[in-house]
């Protein structure tokens, strides 16, 4: 059973009333957050007195409900120490460092602890992370906070309903919402990144400077973690707006952002199977939407791209192809003669890497399901339309793809040296280890 300290205010949550709307939820909070932030450096006092008066005033109210300041966190944890950490935060509410210090704290405790101590904890990661410059440090503690209130807030739902259940009749809403909950945690792969990994999202949308080897290696990573990470809504609209702009000049931005809304797709798909319906239309453009991001970028890399960028589109134009096939039929949609193609491209190009971790296993999933096509016959008699007609992959051949303008000595033919050694994979480094 979940120490609950408070169960009648978890009650109120709006995560727990409906938990399909956790999302959604918990971002109006961090919304709430940042204009409480926006709102108190715009109308700082500048007399010292008045300063003084008004983080007075503040301090009266932070231990009752959620604040950027983090006072209600330290009273429900029983933090010693944090008292002087909500006055720095009262003081400064760009204090980054006392700001986590709080969260890496509420992470002591256990899962089966008051589920409002992980709330208040995500809350203020992500008002960090929509605030700030990005890092290591505190897009790990966003993970490891957003899966720990995850847990501790299906602890909670488990063991109010099933003392609720069985005297008022009441809970099937809230079993669902388990399944949700579960479902989501499942979905959400802890990532890393290089432990001097740092970008300031909100520069570079604005200077537009960004070099080649940082939209390669640092946006691929990022992509990896700000997929799992829905509530940091401001970061994947920056993201987003930062690689719609160099798409053209370096065609690996439209492989990144495909990752982000593929792993968009998927969590939105655990809601719409739970019974959210209305996400069909979204789900499905985003899909279709990805789809044409990537082909853009894999036609523009089998022109000038390097081998390590080919890879890792090529990987992602297996996942997404994959993910196409499942998902479509589940939204009600009929798979297309151009779905056909795209397994049958992806298949191709996917021999071409075939030594690389996990991509054999990708490889044999996709053959399977060319497979399935054909015996189920679902897309045979169907006409190209026009645009499946002028798809831009049509002109670039699969087995001149990864040759094409690439030095004979970076040549993807063969992973071993002249001498027969294994050469390093690239993939071993910037590929997630649970493809």
């Amino acid at each position: 059973m979940t120490a609950i300290t408070d169960a009648d205010q978890i009650k109120k949550l709006g995560e727990f009333e409906d938990p399909l709307t956790f999302f959604p939820t918990l971002g109006a909070a961090v919304g709430k957050l940042i204009s409480q932030v926006r709102s108190q450096e715009k109308n700082a006092p500048k007399s010292a007195v008045f300063r003084k008066a008004a983080e007075f005033r503040k301090q009266a109210t932070t231990t009752t409900e959620l604040d950027h300041s983090g006072g209600r966190l330290v009273e429900l944890s029983g933090f010693r120490g944090g008292a002087k950490l909500v006055q720095r935060l009262l003081t400064t509410p760009r204090n980054s460092e006392a700001r986590l210090i709080l969260v890496k704290h509420a992470l002591k405790h256990p899962e089966t602890d008051n589920p409002l101590i992980f709330r208040d904890a995500l809350a203020l990661c992500f008002l960090e992370i929509e605030l700030g410059v990005l890092n290591a440090d505190n897009l790990r503690l966003a993970q490891l906070i957003q899966r720990r209130y995850l847990g501790s807030l299906i602890l909670a739902l488990e063991d109010i309903v099933s003392h609720e259940a069985a005297a008022s009749g009441e809970g099937s809403t809230q079993r669902k919402g388990i399944w949700y909950l579960k479902e989501i945690a499942k979905n959400i792969k802890l990532r890393s990144l290089d432990s001097d990994f740092v970008i300031d999202l909100p520069s570079v949308l604005e200077t537009g400077r960004l070099r080649r080897d940082d939209v390669v290696r640092k946006f691929g990573g990022l992509a990896e973690v700000l997929g799992n990470l829905p509530l940091a809504k401001h970061c994947h609209e920056r993201m987003h707006g930062i690689l719609e702009k160099v798409h053209k000049q370096l065609p690996i931005a439209g492989c990144h952002r495909s990752i982000l809304l593929r792993k968009n797709v998927r969590l939105q798909m655990v809601a719409f199977t739970a019974g959210q319906r209305e996400l069909e239309s979204q789900i499905s453009e985003q899909m279709e939407t990805a789809m044409s991001l990537l082909k853009q970028s894999l036609k523009l890399l089998g022109r000038t791209g390097t081998r390590q960028e080919r890879a890792v589109c090529v990987r992602e134009f297996g996942l997404l192809t994959q993910t196409f096939h499942h998902y479509m039929p589940r939204l009600g949609h009929q798979l297309t003669r151009s779905h056909t193609s795209n397994l049958e491209m992806a298949i191709g190009l996917l021999r071409k890497i075939a030594g690389e971790r996990g991509i054999p296993e990708l490889h044999q999933k996709l053959v399977k399901n060319l497979d399935e096509l054909k015996v189920l016959g679902e897309v045979a008699g169907e006409e190209k339309s026009d645009a499946e007609k002028t798809s831009p992959l049509d002109e670039e051949p699969v087995n001149k793809f990864f040759d094409k303008e690439v030095p004979e000595d970076q040549s993807f033919r063969s992973d071993h040296d002249e001498s027969g050694r294994k050469r390093p994979s690239f993939f071993e480094k910037q590929l997630p280890k649970d493809l």
